[in-house]
């Protein structure tokens, strides 16, 4: 599906994507034709290597999402090097940093951080983008939440509940949005074997791995790939009625 998609002529930002999900994703759009700007609060070098190496084009900047006008100046960017911004892709968040822990040993600086990253972080960068969609009377926003927001997980309630405001944001603003033609949605994956995911789990990973894909309907586990083909459909014209929905590549994990 993902190499059928053309994103000619798109203007793209992809947050978090020095590594993981977030270069794949920018990966995968410049792939469709679409000209990127990678952002992370680590060096995107490689990722603007990788993607001029396959033929696409992007542009690589620094960026925390939870100074708005690091975000500004991120969206300006875009607008002076791409003469606009089509899309937005919000998977900036805190995930592998965390610690699984219960609920009430979680340090309050841990869960102002997750929910720092996480959800103001993707309002901040809705907030930077939406002056020039809304100018341009159209764009896509993509906000990565996560399956956990909606089956819940034990010992990693910061996460969850941090992704289950994603999804109140994405029907928020999409209701508010959409008066001008901006779509806003939101994509709950399940688990995906990414450096993050690494990380949080270490050596449980493998075990990890197999008892998600128990759980779901489709006992596999998920790819980047997999993720990729939701978001370029999402920033496409072919889903251009679609907006304040939950898109769950998740096997079957957690059902609507």
């Amino acid at each position: 599906m993902t190499d059928k998609i053309d994103l000619s002529g798109k203007r793209a930002i992809v947050t978090g994507a020095a590594q993981g999900l977030g270069r794949a994703i920018a990966e995968g759009l410049a792939g469709a034709g679409a000209r990127v700007l990678v952002t992370d609060v680590a060096d995107c070098t490689d990722t603007v290597r990788r993607i001029e190496a396959a033929g696409g084009k992007a542009l690589g900047a620094h960026l925390d999402v939870t100074n708005i006008e690091q975000c500004r100046k991120a969206a300006a960017l875009a607008r002076e090097r791409f003469g606009g911004i089509d899309v937005l892709v919000n998977n900036a968040a805190l995930y592998g940093a965390l610690k699984l822990q219960p609920f009430d040993e979680i340090p309050e600086q841990e869960w102002a951080a997750c929910f720092n990253v996480n959800v103001t972080g993707t309002w901040n960068m809705c907030r930077a983008v939406a002056p020039t969609m809304r100018e341009a009377k159209q764009g896509s926003i993509v906000n990565l939440s996560s399956s956990t927001a909606r089956t819940g997980v034990a010992l990693f309630a910061h996460y969850a509940t941090s992704k289950a405001a994603v999804l109140g944001l994405t029907r928020s603003l999409a209701r508010e949005l959409g008066e001008v033609g901006v779509r806003v949605n939101s994509i709950a994956p399940t688990v995906v074997p990414t450096e993050g995911s690494k990380t949080l789990a270490g050596p449980m990973l493998e075990q990890f791995l197999q008892v998600t894909a128990g759980q779901q309907a489709l006992h596999r586990n998920a790819t980047t790939e997999d993720i990729v083909g939701v978001v370029l459909f999402l920033a496409s014209d072919l889903s251009s009625l679609v907006t304040a929905h939950i898109l769950a590549p998740d096997g079957g994990l957690a059902p609507l």
